[in-house]
Formats: structure tokens, C-alpha cells, sequence
């Protein structure tokens, strides 16, 4: 597990980012969490268990005072180095827990530059020993294998990591020429600026193939 974790959120309309200290954040999580002794453990215990496991973490503030939030919960949106995600609730009217939460997120929106994420980034693929490449959008990424990650259970492992990188991503590379059983699919994030790092994915997959094949605008039968 890294020492650090990514922390992104949206705030009017605009998607950030910022890498935190895992250390730095427990420590603030602890002195703050100490000035409200009345707190029941089962209302932090999940924030604790985030912080110390998460490789990355959302939150939109938009949705604070937002008339569509009917529930008048915030959410904060996890995810774990396995691809699986989890989704903490936090009471909009428990303003003890609300404070807790402000403290934290304060550390990104209110500490040094804001860095933004582009809406769009780049997805290169090579095909014939001939390099290509298109821009996409994180929406279209994420609406291509959403439905993959919650109702297929064939392909929600591999839908999860593509959908858990696909916010922070800047490049997606496949090699079309790779004729082997088992492909990969390469990409690099902000996060770890020119490192590539890759998702293997068996030729068995066929849906998820067939998906990025398409993004790579190559025909499929």
C-alpha cells in the first residue's frame, strides 16, 4: 500500500485533484477527532478505515447544497487497490460528523494550487505497426463499462479497475498487434505522472475487447 493516496473532488462544475500524506491525513483525522469525544465510533470508524486503505477517494461538493440531494446525505466516494469501491453516507444535519468531514476536505480545496483534471484525455493504440490516436472523455470511459461493473459478473473485476482509473487518468495505450491469450491494457494518471502501468486482461473477455475496440474505432463482427 502507498504512502500516499488521491484525493479528487468537484466543486462548481470543476474536477480537482491533490495527492495527501496518508500519514499527514490520520494525524489532522485524529486531532480533530479528538475534539468531539461525544462521536459514536460507528460514525467515523468507516472515515478511519478510508484513510488508512483507500488508494483513492471523491467527493462533490456541489451535491452539499444541491435540491436533488432529497436524501440529505454527502457522499463520499472510495476506492480500494482491488477495484472495489464503497460509497460512505454522511448526515447532512449531524453537524458535529459535517464538521469532521469539512476539516478534512478543507486540506484539499483551501491548501496551496488547485490542479484540475481535463475532461478529456488521450487513447493510443498501435494496429498493423501503425501508431494511432483519439481523445475521449472520462463520461464516455465510464458509461462504456459501468454496466459491466455492476451486472456482469464475467467482467465487473476488470470493469472496476478501468472505471477506478479512468477519472485521473492522462493515456490509455493498447497494442492491437499483441496476438497473445493474454493482452494488456497500459495506462498513466496524473498521479504517477510518466509511469505506465498496465491491466492484463485475457482474450476470454470478449466484451470488454470488444468495448475498447470500439473506442479504438476498429470494427468488430
Amino acid at each position: 500500500m502507498e504512502t500516499e493516496f488521491f484525493m479528487r473532488w468537484k466543486e462548481n462544475g470543476q474536477s480537482y485533484y491533490k495527492v495527501l500524506k496518508r500519514k499527514d491525513m490520520q494525524e489532522k483525522f485524529a486531532s480533530t477527532l479528538s475534539r468531539f469525544p461525544l462521536l459514536k465510533d460507528t460514525d467515523v470508524e468507516e472515515m478511519e478505515n478510508i484513510i488508512q486503505c483507500a488508494k483513492s477517494i471523491f467527493f462533490d461538493f456541489d451535491s452539499i447544497d444541491s435540491d436533488k440531494n432529497i436524501t440529505k446525505k454527502i457522499e463520499i466516494n472510495y476506492w480500494l487497490y482491488d477495484g472495489n469501491t464503497g460509497i460512505c453516507l454522511i448526515e447532512k444535519n449531524d453537524m458535529n460528523i459535517m464538521f469532521l468531514v469539512e476539516t478534512l476536505f478543507d486540506n484539499c480545496t483551501y491548501e496551496g494550487i488547485l490542479n484540475k483534471i481535463p475532461q478529456e484525455f488521450e487513447i493510443k493504440w498501435t494496429i498493423k505497426g501503425k501508431n494511432n490516436v483519439k481523445k475521449v472523455t472520462r463520461e464516455q470511459i465510464i458509461k462504456t463499462f459501468e454496466k459491466y461493473a455492476y451486472e456482469d459478473a464475467m467482467n465487473n473485476g476488470i470493469s472496476k479497475r478501468i472505471l477506478e482509473i479512468t477519472p485521473y487518468a492522462t493515456e490509455f495505450y493498447i497494442s492491437w498487434d499483441n496476438t497473445s491469450e493474454v493482452n494488456s491494457f497500459y495506462y498513466k494518471d496524473i498521479w504517477h505522472k510518466e509511469e505506465q502501468s498496465g491491466i492484463p486482461i485475457p482474450s476470454i473477455h470478449r466484451l470488454i475487447w470488444k468495448e475498447l475496440k470500439l473506442l479504438c474505432d476498429i470494427k468488430t463482427e
